[in-house]
């Protein structure tokens, strides 16, 4: 009698710990998108500060951004958000570290380097995640990050503060004194 009692004690304690929120339906992919975003702050969210790119950046073209070997190609941008890689907030070694930094490593990590080889990176869909922003202080992105040698790019979400900034200051503005406060890779995009 104690070990059925035991087994069915057993059994609703992990039937009530072990569920976990499922997932609302979603009209559309934007939904879907803007609900694992929302996840993800909520769980890793910590609030860091990362330097702005120190070396010289060339503007190779409205497009193209060169930080030191590594290229960035940006699609689909306002001059406002172009601002990002003009400043150095958002850079390529951010995302991965230049292919001169394999002279330390071992065979195996310098073969597991190759595949992700990222002298050129593609960044674009670059959207502000308004449905999270609760201060004019902090403005919360999501962008698309294609690798040379990946068929799909992979989502990042980064987040900017700008402690001078009011309601009234345009994206142009709050970017130019804004500092990377969270930057971390999302989902693959399939």
């Amino acid at each position: 009698m104690k070990i059925i009692f035991s087994i069915g004690l057993l059994v609703f304690c992990i039937g009530v710990n072990g569920q976990e929120a499922t997932p609302p339906n979603f009209k559309n992919q934007g939904e879907q998108e803007d609900y694992w975003a929302s996840e993800r702050f909520k769980r890793e969210y910590k609030k860091e500060s990362y330097e702005r790119y120190s070396g010289p950046i060339k503007e190779l073209d409205t497009t193209k951004y060169q930080f030191g070997p590594q290229v960035l190609i940006v699609t689909g941008s306002s001059r406002a958000v172009r601002q990002l890689f003009m400043l150095g907030i958002l850079y390529p070694s951010l995302i991965a570290p230049p292919s001169d930094k394999s002279d330390s490593l071992t065979d195996g990590q310098t073969t597991f380097l190759n595949v992700f080889r990222a002298d050129t990176l593609r960044i674009g869909s670059i959207k502000e995640l308004k449905f999270s922003q609760s201060s004019p202080t902090v403005k919360r992105f999501s962008c698309w990050v294609g690798w040379p040698k990946i068929a799909n790019p992979f989502t990042y979400l980064f987040e900017l503060t700008n402690e001078q900034a009011t309601q009234e200051t345009d994206l142009e503005t709050f970017i130019k004194g804004a500092s990377l406060t969270f930057f971390k890779q999302g989902s693959i995009i399939i």
